[in-house]
């Protein structure tokens, strides 16, 4: 049997600081800003040409981007867009200590040397997102995702195993929600702003999420489609203004062929024996012109429940109002990972990204 090792020189001893008081640790981070697109709201100038412009002060985040990240000098171009409005590039028209300046032209943006005339144009499938409010900290990080994907509008609403402090969160801010929607759109590149509505009673709730789509009601009728407003906090159109139902963020402007549209409504169940390309089926009618000439648009809603999953009560409630339970696989999700990969099995099966 091997003896231990001799120890050499006097032991050694580590040296420790002062040992902090009991209670919250504080962690220094450093927030990475991936900015695809930089976006603006109301603060735009428009000169008599259709030209517009904005002035960025130094202490600007979005100044920040574009001189310690992008490291633009004037004359350089970059992404950019107005909220709800359209894309286009910008050219940095004057830099200098104290602030910058970008001009564009609405609906022009330039990729690679060609330039192309685009305007904000939805997909022909759009995507609404009925949920049960999740955890605070699970909503605040999912708004950026969501945006960044592309859900044209999100439902939140209550479910029998919603806690009710959740509703008390600052999950619901509207300056801080609009803010990481605002994260996520410039992420992607896109300039179409969700929007956000907060109905706490869960039938008020799928009644509204009918409403806005058009979708069939249980007696074979057609609802009548809201029509909303643009970017912004406030009750919004073509919602239920009793109870606790009101548009956090308003939703995107209405597209011309929404009347069109044809509406397939999905929730997610483990278990369930359908999937989402069972529920879409044949996409032949989708891609089919509609009354106006114009391609066939589809909604998808999907509906995605609490933690402990919808009550038996929820479900029938949900499978009355038209949905179909769809399973995502052998796993089980959770909320934020369920509202991704189930908007984005959307996406792929109707090839609308």
């Amino acid at each position: 049997m091997r003896a231990a090792p001799a120890r050499v020189g006097p032991p050694v001893r580590v040296a420790r600081g002062p040992r902090r008081a009991a209670g919250r640790r504080s962690i220094r981070g450093v927030r990475v800003e991936c900015r695809n697109r930089i976006l603006f709201r109301r603060e735009v100038d428009e000169s008599d040409d259709g030209a517009e412009s904005i002035t960025l002060a130094l202490g600007d985040s979005r100044s920040e981007h574009v001189r310690g990240v992008l490291k633009l000098a004037a004359g350089d171009s970059l992404r950019v867009g107005v909220v709800n409005g359209s894309p286009a590039t910008a050219v940095v028209s004057t830099m200098d200590a104290t602030s910058m300046t970008l001009t564009w032209r609405p609906g022009v943006e330039t990729d690679d040397g060609d330039t192309a005339r685009r305007s904000l144009t939805a997909p022909l499938v759009d995507v609404d997102l009925l949920l049960a409010m999740p955890r605070p900290k699970v909503m605040t990080r999912l708004w950026a995702p969501l945006a960044s994907i592309g859900v044209r509008n999100v439902y939140l609403t209550n479910a029998s195993r919603v806690e009710r402090y959740y509703w008390d969160s600052t999950a619901l801010d509207e300056a801080k929600v609009i803010a990481e929607l605002t994260r996520g759109m410039e992420q992607s590149g896109d300039v179409r702003m969700p929007g956000v509505c907060v109905v706490r009673r869960f039938p008020a709730a799928v009644d509204a999420v009918r409403e806005m789509t058009g979708a069939p009601r249980r007696d074979g009728g057609q609802e009548p489609r809201g029509r909303g407003g643009r970017e912004g906090g406030g009750n919004g159109g073509g919602m239920p203004r009793e109870g606790s139902a009101f548009w956090l963020v308003k939703p995107p402007p209405a597209d011309e062929n929404d009347d069109d549209a044809e509406v397939v409504m999905l929730t997610a169940h483990p278990g369930a024996a359908a999937t989402v390309g069972d529920a879409f089926g044949d996409l032949s009618s989708s891609s089919s012109s509609s009354s106006s000439g114009r391609p066939r648009r589809t909604r998808a809603v999907v509906a995605v429940g609490p933690e402990g999953g919808w009550t038996d009560f929820e479900r029938r409630s949900l499978l009355d109002a038209g949905f179909v339970e769809v399973a995502l696989g052998r796993r089980t999700f959770a909320t934020d990972v369920a509202c991704v990969a189930l908007v984005a099995a959307v996406r792929e099966r109707t090839s609308s990204w």
